[in-house]
């Protein structure tokens, strides 16, 4: 008996995964970037990570066949869990993220097909971005292209090391909603730290992927514009749990040696620092009864390990800020 020959459909080139948890004013604006995109070549996979307000009325109003919703019962901080899901649902080989307030440029993955074909190697990709902030009590009032000059080439290749002094000196070559890594890589590094902390985890990814690709591949296209006046947003809200930070650096430190392993104990120093001025502008991070206050200087100071010739700065901080703790 002659078996039905079924023809089957090959699978998208990339898979973005945009999670949603209450951004109603903003979601159209990034889905409708998506679905402009010059190339074509994509699914869209929508996590609703329980969302109370009208966001998944205005995704099913597109009324698009390139969108996949897959519904969870109770939301995660940060999108954690959002995305690793989206991540194990992907049919692409490529994942590129999306935060459901911000969104890209029309030849945004045009520009990220043309660097994959034509730098096989790469597993990891970043571009530039605009960062539009609110600055005062003004909205839309300060606009910048973050279009990082690390090299005369408009494309340029980061080793790792390249990466960690670029962080290093205030210049971030990727962030969530620029970030395109080979699904491979992410399903080996674990995906997204769920559960292990509010904030810092998408950092922490792009590091760790950067890290088991052995670079990464950069590009001045400007290919997003992150809008930092939305509503709901994860930075504003969530504690950073800083035993997270200290526990990722240590097992990158493990198969470390040299220039590598320096850098990624400053790293940890400028990403505790972050993480500490973070919380402490958020309500109950840092506040309460004597006893929470001591124990978070204790905790603080623990995670220093690399020695006083690598963390002036730190300390310096420290002190300028301490008197904060206090009040």
């Amino acid at each position: 008996m002659l078996e039905r020959m079924v023809k089957r459909t090959p699978p998208p080139f990339f898979s973005v995964i945009i999670p949603i948890y209450n951004k109603e004013p903003h979601v159209e604006r990034a889905l409708t970037s998506v679905l402009m995109q010059s190339f074509k070549d994509f699914e869209i996979i929508v996590i609703n990570d329980a969302c109370t307000d009208g966001s998944m009325r205005v995704v099913e109003s597109l009324k698009c066949d390139n969108i996949r919703i897959i519904k969870r019962e109770s939301p995660g901080p940060g999108g954690y869990a959002a995305r690793n899901i989206g991540i194990k649902n992907a049919n692409g080989k490529w994942i590129s993220f999306l935060d459901a307030d911000d969104e890209w440029l029309p030849t945004h993955l045009e520009n990220y097909f043309k660097l994959i074909n034509k730098y096989k190697v790469i597993g990891v990709l970043g571009c530039s971005y605009t960062i539009i902030s609110e600055y005062k009590s003004t909205l839309y009032s300060k606009k910048d292209d973050y279009s990082i000059r690390i090299s005369k080439n408009r494309e340029h290749h980061l080793t790792f090391q390249e990466y960690l002094n670029a962080e290093l000196n205030g210049i971030r070559p990727i962030f969530t909603s620029v970030a395109c890594i080979k699904r491979s890589i992410l399903i080996e590094i674990g995906s997204f730290p769920a559960g292990l902390t509010s904030r810092g985890g998408d950092i922490d990814t792009w590091m760790r992927s950067i890290e088991l690709s052995g670079g990464m591949m950069w590009s001045e296209n400007i290919g997003a514009v992150y809008y930092q006046n939305s509503i709901n947003m994860v930075t504003k809200k969530s504690c950073a749990d800083l035993n997270f930070n200290k526990n990722s650096i240590k097992k990158l430190l493990v198969n470390s040696n040299g220039k590598n392993k320096k850098l990624l104990k400053k790293y940890s120093n400028r990403r505790t620092i972050s993480a500490w001025k973070g919380n402490l502008n958020i309500t109950n991070c840092y506040s309460g009864q004597l006893f929470s206050k001591m124990y978070f200087v204790w905790d603080f100071y623990s995670f220093f390990w690399v020695g006083i010739s690598v963390m002036p700065h730190s300390f310096l901080v420290f002190i300028k800020n301490k008197k904060r703790i206090w009040h």
